[in-house]
């Protein structure tokens, strides 16, 4: 799990965030890339739940 905390409250990194967690599943599945079960906020935190490698 990755925890990102940002030292900027403002909109643009909330969207860059979401913009992360939605480009593994355009890719697809390949060895090389982790596979992304799960990303979210939380308390002002963005989280990213992958794969370990």
């Amino acid at each position: 799990m990755k925890r990102l905390k940002p030292t900027i409250k403002h909109q643009q990194v909330q969207r860059l965030f979401q913009q992360e967690g939605q480009i593994p599943n355009r890719l697809g599945r390949y060895d090389q890339i982790p596979t992304l079960y799960a990303y979210f906020e939380h308390n002002q935190e963005f989280y990213l739940v992958q794969e370990l490698i």
